[in-house]
């Protein structure tokens, strides 16, 4: 994905006809998408993680609003019942709705940016303007070319949230060997050497989505943050996926040592989700001298790699992002599992025989998922310094503010 600079960026979302795929078609051929978990039909192609959306600030009336708007649609669907499947660019279709309801935010910071005295509630718009737009995008898939437009405005508008944080934001560039990644450095001082973390997101979640943990987590403790997208997705999305999936976050810290003189090379942690953590068990196994302390979120690093019963939990939107990195199509899913066990770090002997001292904390929670127990525990064997927390929730929302407490404390007294 190429940068654009423009302004007024959303100009390139207002067009009547698309060229492209249906987002549900995408790197997913099959001609009716898996029921629910309980037999029920699937109304939607993606998961609606409303208490995320929440836990992330987004407001949950608008956002219901635009759900609605969307559901209530009489425009034509490609899937018949699947609601989020409206194809032309206009009322009732997913990327059209968000990208609505983000630019109605961006043009309200827009209109006061140069106030000084509303820098807060400027901060506040573009801040939701990306977060509204990152949902027009998702699950933000190659060669889907209406959400890429949406991509590219999350990025601008990020951009524009990041300069009212207080400190220092910069965009990096830097060589791997599968091409040049991009990734976002926020720091409280340029002029200090200060800790910071390395977060490996996942492909649910982009990299403008840390902003929030950041400002209220790591700037006040005096941290700096990095994050970047996987490789396949979002910036990074030249990237292709493969066994070596620590090949952009290898790269970027060697980068980070070498040109970055307000990192503190000696205090770098890792924060990573799901199948982020597959991408931070390469990284924590070829550079464990760089790395002080490691937290791993719901590792996704083997069983389900290689379980097909396990695999089944996957959702058709899990299913398609998978093969959408990979370049294959979920409706040849069978196909597709000989080539998942690749990606499996005990299949590939990438941790056998390891035992490092980097301190590590492991967390799990008892909500049922393609995050295993089993993957839990073997990720937190390679360290003699782990600490194994299984997290219980009523809500969703609630084990999302226990995970940001837990692991904000515990990144505290050891980084």
């Amino acid at each position: 994905m190429t940068e654009i600079s423009s302004e007024n960026l959303s100009e390139v979302l207002f067009k009547p006809h698309r060229s492209s795929l249906e987002t549900s078609f995408i790197s997913n051929s099959v001609d009716e998408l898996l029921p629910n978990r309980d037999g029920s039909p699937r109304r939607w192609f993606r998961d609606l993680h409303r208490d995320y959306w929440s836990w992330m600030g987004l407001d949950i009336l608008e956002i219901q609003k635009v759900v609605s708007d969307i559901a209530g649609s009489e425009n034509k669907r490609t899937r018949e019942g699947v609601l989020d499947t409206v194809y032309e660019y206009g009322p009732g279709n997913w990327v059209y709705e968000f990208s609505m309801l983000a630019e109605k935010h961006a043009s309200h910071a827009r209109s006061i940016e140069n106030d000084p005295d509303a820098r807060e509630e400027a901060f506040k718009h573009f801040r939701l303007a990306y977060l509204c737009y990152a949902l027009a995008s998702y699950p933000h898939l190659k060669g889907d070319e209406m959400a890429n437009h949406a991509l590219l405005m999350n990025h601008v508008n990020y951009k524009k949230a990041a300069g009212y944080v207080d400190g220092h934001f910069e965009i990096i560039k830097f060589k791997s060997e599968a091409g040049e990644g991009t990734a976002y450095v926020h720091t409280p001082d340029k002029n200090q050497c200060l800790p910071c973390v390395i977060i490996c997101g996942n492909y649910v979640n982009l990299a403008t989505e840390y902003l929030r943990f950041y400002r209220e987590n790591l700037y006040p403790n005096g941290v700096a943050m990095i994050t970047l997208d996987l490789p396949g997705m979002g910036m990074n999305s030249n990237i292709p996926l493969t066994a070596n999936t620590g090949v952009l976050h290898e790269a970027l810290l060697d980068y980070v040592k070498e040109n970055l003189p307000y990192i503190n090379r000696m205090h770098i942690g890792i924060i990573a989700q799901r199948f982020g953590c597959n991408c931070a068990t390469h990284l924590l196994v070829s550079h464990s001298s760089d790395i002080r302390v490691a937290c791993m979120i719901a590792p996704i690093v083997n069983d389900v790699m290689v379980d097909p019963e396990l695999l089944k939990l996957a959702s058709p939107i899990q299913r398609t992002s998978m093969c959408n990195r990979m370049g294959t199509d979920a409706a040849e899913w069978e196909n597709l599992i000989p080539r998942l066990q690749t990606f499996s770090v005990k299949r590939q002997g990438l941790i056998s025989g390891v035992k490092l001292k980097t301190p590590m904390l492991v967390v799990s929670s008892d909500r049922k998922s393609i995050s295993s127990i089993g993957d839990a525990k073997l990720l937190g064997g390679i360290s003699e310094n782990t600490e194994f927390m299984e997290l219980k929730a009523n809500t969703a929302f609630e084990l999302f503010t226990k995970v940001i407490d837990q692991v904000s404390d515990w990144l505290k007294e050891r980084l």
